[in-house]
Formats: C-alpha cells, sequence, structure tokens
C-alpha cells in the first residue's frame, strides 16, 4: 500500500474523508505546527503529501519540500477561487489565492480544488469524489463537483445589494447575521450557488 503524509491532521475537512482515503494507502499525520516547528517523523520519503492545514507563510511550502521527498504533493483548496477575482476582497478568497500561487512552485505538485465536505455545508462535495481525484488526479488543477440539498437564501435587500458589483463588501453585517441562522447560504457561498454549477441531491 503506498505511503501518504497527511499535513493538517486536525482539519475538519481531512477527519470527514480520512476512513476512505485509509483504504487505499497507508496514512501518517502530521500538524502544520510541527511543520513550522521542525518537527517531523522518521520516515522522509513519501508516495503522496497532501496538505489540508491553511498556510499563512510563504516559506511553508519550501520547508516542506526540503526535508520531505515525494513523488507527489497535493493541495486541498476550494472552489472559491472559481469565482471572478471580483470576489477577491473577501479574506478567504485572498487567502487561497495567494496559497495557490506559494504551492504551485513545488514540482510534481497538484491542487484540488473542493467546496465544503459534505456534512459541513447545504453546499458540498463529496468524500467519493474527493477520494478518486486525489487518486487519479487530471492533470495540476481538479475541480470536484458541487452539490446541494434544500437551503434558505437570504432576504431580498440582501440579493439587491448583492447583485451589485462589489456589493458584498456592504454586507458583513449581515453575514454575521445569517451565519448564526440555520441552513443559510450567505456571502461567498451565496455567489457560488448563483455562479458555479451545483447538483442537487
Amino acid at each position: 500500500m503506498k505511503k501518504i503524509l497527511v499535513v493538517g491532521k486536525n482539519s475538519f475537512y481531512y477527519s470527514k474523508v480520512k476512513n476512505e482515503l485509509s483504504n487505499y494507502y497507508n496514512i501518517s499525520e502530521i500538524s502544520h505546527n510541527q511543520i513550522t516547528s521542525n518537527v517531523y517523523p522518521s520516515v522522509k520519503n513519501w508516495d503522496l503529501i497532501l496538505i489540508f492545514c491553511r498556510v499563512r507563510d510563504f516559506n511553508f511550502f519550501k520547508t516542506l519540500s526540503l526535508n520531505y521527498i515525494a513523488n507527489s504533493f497535493c493541495l486541498v483548496s476550494s472552489r472559491v477561487l472559481d469565482l471572478s477575482l471580483d470576489y477577491r476582497f473577501y479574506s478567504y478568497y485572498s487567502e487561497k489565492l495567494i496559497v495557490e500561487k506559494w504551492f504551485n512552485k513545488l514540482p510534481n505538485s497538484y491542487v484540488v480544488r473542493s467546496g465544503t465536505i459534505e456534512g459541513g455545508s447545504p453546499i458540498f462535495s463529496t468524500i467519493k469524489d474527493f477520494v478518486y481525484n486525489v487518486i487519479n488526479p487530471k492533470g495540476k488543477l481538479v475541480t470536484l463537483p458541487l452539490y446541494y440539498e434544500s437551503y434558505k437564501t437570504p432576504n431580498i435587500f440582501y440579493k439587491i445589494l448583492f447583485s451589485m458589483s462589489y456589493g458584498y463588501l456592504f454586507l458583513r453585517p449581515f453575514d454575521l447575521f445569517y451565519r448564526m441562522k440555520e441552513n443559510y447560504v450567505y456571502g461567498y457561498v451565496y455567489a457560488i450557488s448563483k455562479q458555479l454549477k451545483t447538483i442537487k441531491i
């Protein structure tokens, strides 16, 4: 069985896909903090290094590649980047954008863009699709399908303002309100629901 090193062992996303991944890989786990603190497992050669953690330091991937040898590196990113650059003022969008740029400097690397993993949002990607595409990547950028179950949308005022160019910048207080509500889509997830293809389950 191939050896995989998961970086980001405390990730919610990873907790959802771990069991399915273990059917295909012999998994070892490490946290983001262990990488930045130069604490490494004894094994240094891997078939795949799979990165779930949030990265805020451009030296992170350099540190990782200098201390490990892997046949390939895979970064789990977000379908939010399939929205236009108009949404770059969402901090989540801008963070994912810069991290992909840093990551793409690694050799033998590919990115899997996913929605929230199933069980965490009314618009999501599936565990099955994720694992299949990690094992069988088609190129350097893989985008997972997005599925949805029934969900609620914000009020008409929110929708009108959101439809205006950069109108979302004025809706952050409302996003905080809808975050406290159950089963609503808002913010960049609302943009995803309007602009990217989603499949009804």
